[in-house]
């Protein structure tokens, strides 16, 4: 009963908890995008088929849609240019309020009149999986109108009684967000709804920072870099180039897809030489720069007889590493590649046998101090009781001061 009575003062002291509620604004400009959202807990969604607009008893033709983005339902119409009242109309509305089901007709009565709004914008609300489209119409004189959604933002100029079209770039968002569209006395925000999965931002990256490679004079040991497109969009017209001079086999590369990869031959000066390698689209804003260093050694190669040569540089084997001081190499070491000593396997890192040994020593020389001084509790409390064992045997023993006497 007690529960009974809190849960009907709850719901007499907050009854629009349960009740249907809207933004709808009670006088719009003409010619003005409403935009309408509709809280409550509907039974059944709202569709197109079950929203009208009236003047009067009069239907009123307008261009109009219906969603639900989230957990509100949205309603966008253009309102004409005529000033008068109408009527906003949802028929069949199911829903549940105050603990009852209900399944009723929803009015709700507004205005349209004042001056005409300076731009009409479609549409009101965006549910989109890619970027997507807004018009904005002009209906007075030309004017800028300033576009900013989430980190995005920029002006659109539109001529007097022109209708101008402009693609958004769709940024992912969990929940739904607001693109905001504004002149000097007209404002908008337009729900958007995103359906697509965060999509990774365009990169570009070369497989290494640094490239190391020792040749002989007059090999043809190619020298070799890998650029790679991590991203979800395809990179346009990289252009390969560098300070030095190198040639590169392709120094164009038309197009590189997303999570691929292209090699890129590159042909040396017979000198010792360290610059930087740069790959840059002006297509798609994108750069990426790594650090090529050709070490050249004097010696000609044609002067080595063939089965002294070597061929083969570390980074050229699967899983090929350098490894350096403080490392060893946990998988075959190989001593003829252009580096010298080349792991194949994983470099790890070194550990000190000396600091071990000595943490192992301090372990045990703790453990037989714990031991000798529990050995020498142990003997102390047996002599304990043995000593208490003859106080009292002694005491028991012992000769009272009163002789007998035999009568």
């Amino acid at each position: 009963m007690k529960k009974l009575f809190i849960l009907l003062s709850a719901l007499i002291l907050i009854p629009g908890i349960f009740a249907i509620s809207t933004n709808l604004k009670t006088n719009y400009s003409p010619r003005e995008t409403m935009i309408v959202r509709i809280d409550g807990n509907f039974l059944n969604p709202i569709t197109p088929e079950n929203v009208f607009f009236y003047s009067g008893r009069q239907l009123v033709a307008l261009e109009y849609d219906v969603a639900k983005i989230d957990d509100s339902f949205y309603i966008y119409a253009i309102l004409p240019s005529i000033e008068r009242n109408y009527t906003l109309v949802i028929k069949n509305a199911h829903y549940f309020e105050l603990g009852k089901e209900r399944k009723e007709e929803l009015r709700y009565n507004f205005s349209v009149s004042g001056n005409i709004s300076e731009f009409t914008i479609k549409p009101g609300f965006v549910i989109a999986s890619t970027d997507f489209p807004i018009t904005v119409e002009s209906n007075t004189d030309r004017m800028m109108v300033d576009i900013k959604y989430q980190t995005y933002s920029t002006s659109l100029e539109v001529l007097p009684y022109k209708i101008k079209s402009y693609t958004i770039p769709l940024i992912y968002s969990p929940t739904a967000t607001f693109l905001d569209i504004s002149s000097r006395n007209t404002a908008y925000k337009i729900p958007v709804k995103s359906l697509s999965y965060p999509r990774k931002p365009k990169e570009i990256s070369f497989t290494n920072i640094l490239y190391n490679f020792t040749i002989y004079r007059g090999s043809r040991y190619p020298i070799k870099l890998v650029l790679s497109n991590k991203g979800s969009d395809a990179i346009h017209d990289i252009e390969i180039s560098s300070d030095e001079e190198f040639e590169f086999n392709p120094n164009l590369i038309p197009v590189l897809e997303p999570n691929s990869i292209v090699e890129i031959n590159v042909t040396a000066p017979l000198s010792t030489i360290d610059a930087k390698v740069y790959a840059e689209s002006d297509t798609d804003d994108v750069e990426a720069e790594t650090r090529l260093f050709v070490n050249v050694l004097s010696l000609n190669i044609e002067e080595t007889p063939e089965e002294e040569r070597i061929k083969h540089s570390c980074h050229e084997y699967e899983k090929g590493h350098i490894c350096s001081e403080d490392e060893y190499c946990s998988g075959e070491e190989r001593t003829d590649t252009l580096e010298g000593k080349c792991c194949i396997g994983e470099c790890k890192k070194r550990t000190s046998i000396g600091k071990t040994i000595i943490i192992i020593l301090i372990i045990l020389a703790l453990a037989a101090g714990g031991y000798y001084l529990w050995k020498l509790q142990s003997k102390k409390q047996i002599t304990d009781v043995l000593k208490q064992a003859q106080e009292k045997y002694s005491e028991r023993f012992q000769p009272t001061s009163k002789s007998l006497v035999k009568s």
